[in-house]
């Protein structure tokens, strides 16, 4: 009997009984709690270093220039001129870069006012009758949001020689391609960061394009 025994052997019970003890259980035998993609949000939203205020969002969308005159100086006057009027804070940054007949334009900051820019956008893309059409086939390329460092400062446009497409890639899938362009953007926008004036950077980094 294990009462018999104790009185005999208490030491080597009682070490025994602790060996019993300390002898971790089976992982798969608990349950484990799931990470899910809400419970990272929710962190994220939770995060005191950074605040709620201070994330922001980038939206990247693209469009063709339409055939009125001076299309792309208007594009540029038109938006500065909403951007002046509806981000007094000056909290949306972003690049807007021109090749050939298509524009590439990514927005940074609140999410809010990222889509109201791309909404300026497709105000944009409305026919404009007798006087020809400003821009044409607008198009949301890639969302992301809660960001806690911000890449642009500023607002920058920029009208580049490369054609499009000049880069190759035509073995990527569309989705890849999105993806490219996206980083490629981000690329540029940690070389803004960094300093320099908008030309000589994109310049620098024409492969980037």
């Amino acid at each position: 009997p294990v009462a018999i025994l104790a009185q005999v052997f208490p030491f080597r019970i009682a070490m025994a009984e602790e060996r019993i003890v300390a002898v971790p259980a089976d992982d798969l035998a608990y349950e484990q709690p799931r990470f899910t993609l809400l419970d990272a949000v929710e962190r994220q939203l939770r995060d005191e270093t950074h605040a709620l205020k201070e994330r922001c969002s980038r939206v990247l969308f693209a469009a063709s220039t339409g055939d009125a005159k001076n299309a792309q100086q208007t594009i540029v006057s038109k938006f500065e001129a909403w951007k002046a009027e509806t981000d007094k804070a000056g909290v949306l940054g972003g690049l807007l870069i021109f090749m050939g007949g298509i524009l590439v334009h990514i927005v940074e900051g609140p999410i809010d006012l990222c889509y109201q820019s791309f909404k300026y956008f497709g105000e944009l893309a409305k026919p404009q009758g007798n006087t020809g059409d400003i821009l044409t086939n607008l198009r949301m390329l890639y969302l992301s949001e809660l960001h806690g460092t911000r890449l642009y400062s500023g607002w920058w446009n920029y009208t580049s020689s490369t054609k499009p497409g000049a880069g190759g890639g035509d073995e990527l899938s569309v989705p890849e391609k999105v993806w490219e362009v996206y980083q490629k953007f981000l690329l540029l926008g940690c070389k803004l960061a960094a300093g320099g004036q908008v030309a000589s950077v994109i310049r620098s980094n024409v492969e980037l394009l």
